[in-house]
């Protein structure tokens, strides 16, 4: 059976991306014994570093599947269908970093090798954008109303819930940081003269810090309700 400790292990994990993604770098180095790293070793071009990003959630996936297993309640599908949304944005980012960063558009003598190129880049940024667009959303809603316990239309303080341990205050003012940090991502859409990697970094430690606010919570909503029924 799936532990409330399995659960929450395996969550915190989900917002460590960022540092599954560069474990890739750290085997193709090894492997090449630490030499000529910027000609083997570019993050940006290996397939690993999505595959390694999306573990933690389908470790969460299969934990869903076991507690629905176990318990027959739907939302746990719910709950991992999630997390398949996750795995759909890792993969999506991965994909259009690898395509972007080996495939140039130039015009040669084939011009419709170039539209095709063209396109193909189109399709796959908007593939990312749907991807990630709905694991935000998903997740969001998830974290206020599931994870929290919050958005409780009948509940005496307005859009949260009965019993609370922190100040009302404090509620109303983290749902909107938590949604906002969610969609951190759409950073990359504008043009900031920063790194890709720097800026990767940024909405890590970004995503660390939206995890740590969560934590205090979900452990509350679980306290208080025991609202994952461990």
């Amino acid at each position: 059976s799936v532990e409330f400790r399995d659960f929450f292990i395996a969550d915190e994990l989900n917002s460590l991306a960022y540092s599954f993604w560069t474990l890739a770098y750290f085997f193709c180095a090894y492997s090449w014994h630490w030499e000529d790293l910027g000609a083997h070793c570019s993050v940006m071009q290996m397939w690993s570093t999505p595959v390694l990003a999306s573990v933690p959630a389908w470790w969460r996936l299969l934990q869903c599947i076991r507690r629905y297993k176990d318990s027959s309640e739907f939302v746990h599908l719910q709950n991992g269908c999630k997390y398949i949304t996750s795995i759909a944005a890792a993969m999506t980012t991965g994909t259009r970093r690898i395509y972007r960063k080996s495939t140039t558009c130039v015009l040669y003598y084939f011009l419709i090798t170039y539209l095709f190129c063209l396109i193909a880049f189109l399709w796959l940024k908007i593939l990312w954008i749907v991807a990630c667009s709905i694991n935000s959303a998903y997740t969001s809603i998830w974290d206020i109303k599931m994870d929290w316990g919050l958005l409780r239309p009948n509940s005496r303080h307005y859009l949260l819930r009965n019993e609370l341990v922190f100040y009302k205050w404090a509620y109303y003012v983290a749902v909107p940081i938590n949604v906002l940090l969610r969609f951190a991502w759409t950073l990359n859409l504008a043009n900031f003269a920063i790194h890709p990697q720097l800026l990767g970094f940024i909405l890590a430690v970004v995503e660390a810090l939206r995890r740590l606010q969560w934590n205090f919570f979900r452990l509350e909503n679980e306290h208080l309700n025991n609202c994952g029924a461990y």
